[in-house]
This record gives C-alpha cells, sequence and structure tokens, in this order.
C-alpha cells in the first residue's frame, strides 16, 4: 500500500464517526433553559440543562460539555464569574453569553474575559445554529490535528 493510500485510510479511519458537540445551557428560567436544550438537540447536538452554576461547573470539571450557553444574569455567582471559573476548570471550554438587554460594550468586555460569543436574548435560533455548527467544525480539526500529530510521532518513534 503506497504512504498516500495508507494516510487516506488512517485519516478516515479516525474520523468517521466522532462524537457529537456536547452543548450546557445555565439559564434561570427554566423554562427558556428547556427551550434552548430542545433547539439544540434539534440541530443534531447533545444537549443537557443546568439550573444552577455550580451544576454547570460540574458538567466542565467532568468533561460533559464542550460548549456552555450561560444567562449573563446566573443567579448566585453571576455571568462573568461563571465564564471565569469554567475557563480555570477548562481553558478549552467554549462559553458563550447571552445576555437580555443586549449592550456592545457588555458584549466587548465578555469576548475580552474569554468568552466565544455573545448573543442577544430571546435567541436567534439561526445563528445559534451556524455557531454551534462552527464550534463543532473547530473541535473536529483540532482533534484530527491531534490524532495525526500523534500518529506521527508513533511513527517517527518506530522509526
Amino acid at each position: 500500500m503506497s504512504q498516500t493510500a495508507l494516510t487516506e485510510t488512517l485519516i478516515s479511519d479516525s474520523f468517521s464517526s466522532p462524537a457529537p458537540l456536547a452543548v450546557c445551557i445555565l439559564d434561570n428560567n427554566h423554562h427558556a433553559s428547556e427551550t434552548l436544550r430542545q433547539a439544540v438537540e434539534q440541530f443534531g447536538f447533545h444537549a443537557m440543562a443546568a439550573s444552577n452554576a455550580h451544576e454547570a461547573l460540574e458538567h466542565v470539571r467532568q468533561g460533559r460539555c464542550r460548549v456552555v450557553l450561560a444567562d449573563m444574569k446566573v443567579s448566585g455567582i453571576g455571568g462573568l464569574g461563571f465564564l471565569e471559573q469554567a475557563l480555570r476548570h477548562d481553558p478549552g471550554v467554549c462559553v458563550i453569553m447571552m445576555a437580555e438587554p443586549y449592550s456592545i460594550e457588555s458584549a466587548v468586555d465578555t469576548i475580552k474575559r474569554g468568552a466565544c460569543d455573545y448573543l442577544a436574548k430571546p435567541i436567534d435560533r439561526l445563528r445559534l445554529r451556524k455557531t454551534l455548527e462552527d464550534l463543532s467544525e473547530q473541535f473536529k480539526q483540532r482533534r484530527r490535528i491531534r490524532d495525526l500529530e500523534d500518529k506521527l510521532l508513533t511513527d517517527f518513534v518506530f522509526h
């Protein structure tokens, strides 16, 4: 088998069935979080709702989600406090903050603090879907790169 054919086989075998992106929804409003959870699942992603910041942080700590949709007004530590703690536990988690009312100043500040995106409530479902699809593709690409680097290292060590 040629080197190119071998590489194509390894790549297709490694990435044929990646796990869907897991999303945690953190909102004080149970109805809003359940509605978003259902929408995210309709988009083809795994979704879970968290009723408080502690529960959502536990999902992040356990690696159960790669993305968190968090309300800026989450009770307890607040949206920015949640963002800070989530990134401290897992710097690779993507936190998308949601706010009503929307403020450009708040959006810029939140992005500077490490949020992946800042969405106005009520959530535009088309924008949310596009954002999640883009993030899913980024995570897949990162996984492919990591897997290829591991295979190259293994091949290098073998030789």
